[in-house]
Parts: structure tokens; C-alpha cells; sequence
């Protein structure tokens, strides 16, 4: 299954729900916004959402500062 997140693309042998890819992908789940083909991702939906062949995705990390 191929997958294009923040514009690279990546190969995974079965489906995964936005919450393994975070694991896979090694991000930190909090402070991050997800959107999926130009839709955001509820967080309470990371879990139960699979992703789908092709599907592109946009995870955005919040860095605080001041």
C-alpha cells in the first residue's frame, strides 16, 4: 500500500490506521493535526480510521515559543 505523507511517499505491506502510522513514523502523538485528503483527522478517529491505497496525508506538529 502506498501512502504520500507531507508530500514523500511510503510503502506499507497491509492496510494501518493513522495511529500506527504516527508509531511507524516515530511522531510524538501529541500536539499534532492530521489531515487526510483534505480533510482533518479527529484524534479521537486515529485509532479506528485505516488508511486507504493512495491516500494523502499532512501531519503537522504544534512547537510552542515565545
Amino acid at each position: 500500500m502506498l501512502l504520500t505523507v507531507n508530500d514523500r511517499e511510503y510503502s506499507f505491506p497491509e492496510s494501518i490506521s493513522v495511529s500506527e502510522l504516527i508509531r511507524r513514523l516515530k511522531i510524538s502523538p501529541q500536539r499534532i493535526a492530521v489531515e487526510r485528503n483534505g480533510e482533518v483527522v479527529a484524534k479521537s478517529d486515529y485509532d479506528s480510521l485505516f488508511l486507504e491505497e493512495s491516500d494523502r496525508l499532512e501531519i503537522v506538529q504544534f512547537v510552542g515559543g515565545g
